[in-house]
């Protein structure tokens, strides 16, 4: 009778325990200041401290360009596929106009990005590897930088195919 117990017992257990492990590492929302938005007091010394400065609280916008991206794939010499790609830009709704007004330049250095990207191998093999993307994404949110400036806060693949000759 006992070891019928201990059977079940064994498993409740452990399926606590672990909920209450998953509970800890679990990230815990942090704690929000108080209404005053001024300078805090330091907890040792008494004194004020100067708060950090506040992030750009603007809503999320996001401008797409309104065709896709064809980017060739050349090996020796001949065109051997062509990547079609759909890019977003994610700003705020301050920054759109700004990136709107720059859609020409973007769009034209984003191109240039792509197709150094395929020259490089970056579209051959598994291009779709974390890897590949990383730093696709990275390479095409430096030149959106460049470009729009901070405005340019994330570049998006929304779509992402080849077409193989």
């Amino acid at each position: 009778m006992n070891t019928k117990r201990l059977i079940w017992a064994v498993p409740v257990l452990a399926l606590l325990g672990g909920a209450a492990a998953g509970n800890l590492m679990v990230r815990q929302p942090e704690a929000t200041a108080d209404a005053e938005d001024g300078p805090s007091l330091d907890g040792e010394t008494g004194e004020k401290t100067a708060s950090a400065p506040e992030k750009d609280v603007s809503p999320a916008a996001w401008f797409k360009f309104p065709n896709q991206f064809f980017v060739p794939i050349v090996r020796r010499g001949e065109i051997d596929g062509m990547m079609v790609l759909t890019l977003t830009v994610e700003t705020t709704e301050k920054g759109k106009p700004a990136i709107e007004a720059q859609e020409h330049r973007l769009r034209d250095a984003l191109l240039r990005s792509l197709i150094i990207h395929a020259n490089t191998g970056g579209f051959a093999g598994n291009y779709t590897a974390d890897p590949k993307m990383q730093q696709l994404r990275e390479s095409l949110l430096t030149t959106a930088t460049k470009v729009a400036g901070a405005d340019a806060h994330a570049v998006l693949i929304e779509d992402l195919a080849r077409s193989d000759r």
